[in-house]
């Protein structure tokens, strides 16, 4: 897959969200990623969304919800910028 396929694959969600689990697929294979999730920071209120994800189970992330208040990585997202993307 290209940068272009992601690309498109972005557009796609952004009309029909179920596509951005297809998204999240192609993009854990370009990376070899063993998971991915998708996120969105209410900036606001100071939380987090999950939108999507690929690789985990619904367990997993009913799991991760109970950790993501002390999650470093969340901790660090806070302190960013609007626009920032964490990998």
């Amino acid at each position: 897959m290209h940068r272009e396929d992601l690309i498109g694959l972005i557009y796609d969600a952004v009309g029909e969200t179920s596509k951005w689990r297809v998204f999240l697929d192609a993009l854990r294979g370009e990376v070899n990623a063993d998971r991915a999730t998708f996120f969105i920071r209410d900036v606001l209120r100071d939380t987090f969304t999950v939108v999507t994800w690929s690789g985990s189970s619904d367990e997993d992330i009913v799991a991760y919800s109970q950790y993501a208040a002390v999650d470093p990585w969340n901790q660090k997202a806070l302190h960013q910028k609007e626009g920032v993307v964490l990998i």
